[in-house]
C-alpha cells in the first residue's frame, strides 16, 4: 500500500501526459505545494505533545448518538476556554490528526487536563469508538489494548474565545457543538464563584416585559440597504422578507450572485472547462475550443456583470467607492477580454491569440479566487465593532453581568454525554447566570418526567420543542438594557452547530437590534454580534 502510494504521482503524471505535454503535473503542482508547505509548518511551527489518558469512556442513548469522552494531561499544555486542538491516536493512525473543540476549562487543581467530546460520525471517529468499546467496561484499560498515551497539538484560536469582551453572553450549541459552551460556562462559573462577576439587576418586575415594537416594513428595508456591508452583501439578512422597493430586490439579487454556492460552481465549472479548452488545443480543435471559450467567457459575464449592476441601483456610490467593486469590475474586466479574445480567434484563429486568452482568462480565475477568499473572510470573521475594539486596545476585559447558554439537541437522552456534569454546575449559582436546555423531538411529559433543573431555581430549564430565537436574543438585549453604559452595550452571541441554525440566529440578532432600537426611540444603541462555527 505505501509503496502503490510513492508511485502514484509519477504514474498520473505519465498517465496525463498528453502529446508529449504533462497536463496533469500542471494541474497538481500548485495544491500539491500548498499541501506540503501546510503539513510543513504544521510540524515546525504548531507545538506538539505526548498526552497521558487519564479518562476514557464511550456513551450512548442506545439509537443514534455515539460519544466518546477523553481527558488527557501534560502540565505543558496551556490553553483557554473555547479553543480547539488536534489529537492523534496511534491505535488508529499515527499520521492522522484531528481537529476536536476543548470541552474543558483550565484548572489549577488539575494543570495540563484537557477533555475532549468526540461524535462517531465518520471513519476515523467510528474507530475511536469502536475503538473504545472494546476497552472492557469503556473504562481507560493498560496494555496493548488500551489507550495509554495520544499526541495532542495546538491550541488553536477560534470565534468562542472573544468571550472575555463582553459583558452579556450567549452561548449556544447543538448537538455536539455544546463543546464550546461547556468550556466557556464551566470556567465563568468557577470564576463567579470567585467573585469574578456580578448579576445584571432587573428592569422589570417577574411578571413584566419591556416595551418591545416591531420595525414598520419601508423602514426594515431601509435599514438593510443603509446598514448593510457592502463587503459581504448576506443572503440571510433579506431571506423570508417580503421586498416591495426595487432597491431591496436588486440588493437581494446581487447577494444570491455574491453567495460561496454561486462563487464557488462558476469557478469549479470554469477550471473544467478550461482544462477541456486545453486539451481542444493540443488536439489542434482550434475553432471548436474559441466557440467554447466564448460560451464560458459570456457566463461569468452575466453572473459577475449582473452583480456589478445590481449592487450599484441598490448601494450606489457605497458600492462604488468599495474595495469590492474594485475586485469585482478587475474580475469582469479580465474576463471581457477574454470573451473579445475569443471572438477574434473564432474570425482568425492565431497561436498569439489562444496564448491571450490564456493569459487574460487566466487572470480572470485567479482574481475570481481572491473574490472568494474575500467573501469567506467577510462572512466568517467576528464583527466588528468600534467600542470593543478599543476595549481591546486598552487591554481590558469585561466584568461579566449575564450568562445565557442554550443547548439545543433531538432529545434529552442525547445529552447524556454531558447533561449530568452541566446540571451540576447551576446549583447555588448566581443569578447572573441562565442554561436553557432544549430537546426538540421529545414530548412534554418526558420533559417533565426527566427535567433535571426541579430544585435549581427559575433561570435553568428543559424544554421541549425547538427555542424561540426572537424570545431569547430580546431577553437578553433587554438586560443589556438595562445595564448600559455610553449609549448601549454590546451583546455577544456565540454559536457552534448546523449552518441552517446560524443564518437563523444572524438573521434573527439583526431583526431585534433592528426593533430594540426602534422601541426605545434610538436612545439605546445596544445590538447583537454573533459570532458563530459551522460544521
Amino acid at each position: 500500500h505505501v509503496i502503490g502510494i510513492i508511485f502514484v504521482f509519477p504514474l498520473l503524471i505519465i498517465h496525463g501526459t498528453i502529446l508529449g505535454v504533462p497536463i496533469l503535473l500542471y494541474f497538481v503542482a500548485l495544491p500539491l505545494a500548498l499541501y506540503v508547505t501546510d503539513s510543513f509548518l504544521r510540524r515546525v511551527k504548531v507545538a506538539r505533545f505526548n498526552a497521558e489518558v487519564v479518562h476514557l469512556r464511550a456513551h450512548t442513548d442506545g439509537k443514534h448518538e455515539r460519544v466518546v469522552q477523553i481527558v488527557v494531561s501534560n502540565p505543558k499544555f496551556v490553553y483557554q476556554p473555547g479553543q480547539y486542538a488536534e489529537i492523534n491516536i496511534p491505535q488508529i493512525s499515527r499520521s492522522e490528526w484531528h481537529p476536536f473543540t476543548i470541552a474543558s476549562a483550565p484548572n489549577p487543581e488539575k494543570p495540563g487536563d484537557v477533555e475532549f467530546f468526540v461524535k462517531a460520525c465518520g471513519k476515523w471517529t467510528n474507530e475511536f469508538f469502536e475503538l473504545v468499546m472494546r476497552i472492557p467496561n469503556n473504562m481507560l484499560a493498560n496494555g496493548t489494548k488500551g489507550i495509554s498515551q495520544v499526541g495532542i497539538r495546538g491550541p488553536f484560536g477560534a470565534p468562542a474565545q472573544n468571550y472575555f469582551d463582553y459583558q452579556h453572553i450567549v452561548c449556544i450549541g447543538s448537538g455536539i457543538g455544546v463543546t464550546p459552551l461547556l468550556s466557556i460556562w464551566k470556567y465563568l462559573v468557577e470564576k463567579s464563584r470567585e467573585g469574578d462577576s456580578e448579576a445584571a439587576r432587573p428592569c422589570f418586575g417577574p411578571n413584566e416585559k419591556a416595551s418591545r415594537s416591531k420595525l414598520p416594513k419601508h423602514l426594515e428595508e431601509k435599514r438593510l440597504l443603509d446598514s448593510e456591508n457592502v463587503d459581504h452583501i448576506d443572503v440571510v439578512a433579506f431571506e423570508g422578507k417580503e421586498l416591495s422597493s426595487g432597491r431591496a430586490q436588486a440588493a437581494f439579487y446581487a447577494s444570491v450572485f455574491e453567495s460561496m454556492t454561486v462563487n464557488i460552481c462558476l469557478l469549479v465549472f470554469s477550471l473544467g472547462m478550461e482544462t477541456l479548452i486545453f486539451c481542444m488545443w493540443l488536439y489542434k480543435l482550434t475553432k471548436y475550443a474559441a466557440m467554447l471559450q466564448i460560451a464560458i467567457s459570456a457566463v461569468a459575464i452575466v453572473v459577475f456583470g449582473g452583480k456589478i449592476g445590481l449592487s450599484l441601483y441598490a448601494y450606489g456610490g457605497r458600492y462604488f467607492r468599495s474595495f469590492v467593486f474594485r475586485l469585482e469590475g478587475g474580475v469582469f474586466l479580465l474576463d471581457l477580454v477574454s470573451y473579445i479574445t475569443s471572438i477574434l480567434t473564432v474570425i482568425s484563429p492565431s497561436r498569439k491569440k489562444a496564448v491571450l486568452y490564456f493569459t487574460f482568462f487566466g487572470g480572470f480565475m485567479a482574481l475570481h479566487a481572491v473574490r472568494i477568499f474575500h467573501i469567506f473572510y467577510a462572512s466568517a470573521r467576528p464583527p466588528s465593532d468600534a467600542q470593543l475594539m478599543e476595549k481591546r486596545k486598552a487591554g481590558g476585559k469585561s466584568t461579566i453581568k449575564s450568562v445565557v447558554g442554550v443547548w439545543v439537541s433531538k432529545k434529552y437522552s442525547s445529552m447524556s454525554f454531558a447533561a449530568p456534569d452541566l446540571v451540576r454546575t447551576v446549583r447555588n449559582l448566581s443569578s447572573a447566570f441562565s442554561l436553557q436546555l432544549f430537546a426538540t423531538r421529545d414530548e412534554e411529559s418526558d420533559v417533565k418526567e426527566a427535567d433535571p433543573f426541579c430544585e435549581s431555581g427559575p433561570n435553568h430549564a428543559l424544554h421541549s420543542g425547538r427555542p424561540d430565537w426572537e424570545e431569547i436574543l430580546s431577553d437578553a438585549i433587554d438586560r443589556a438594557h438595562c445595564t448600559r453604559e455610553c449609549g448601549g452595550e454590546v451583546v455577544g452571541v456565540f454559536f457552534c452547530g448546523s449552518p441552517a441554525i446560524a443564518s437563523t440566529l444572524q438573521r434573527t440578532a439583526q431583526e431585534v437590534t433592528a426593533n430594540h432600537q426602534y422601541s426605545t426611540g434610538g436612545s439605546c444603541q445596544c445590538r447583537l454580534l454573533v459570532h458563530k462555527e459551522n460544521f
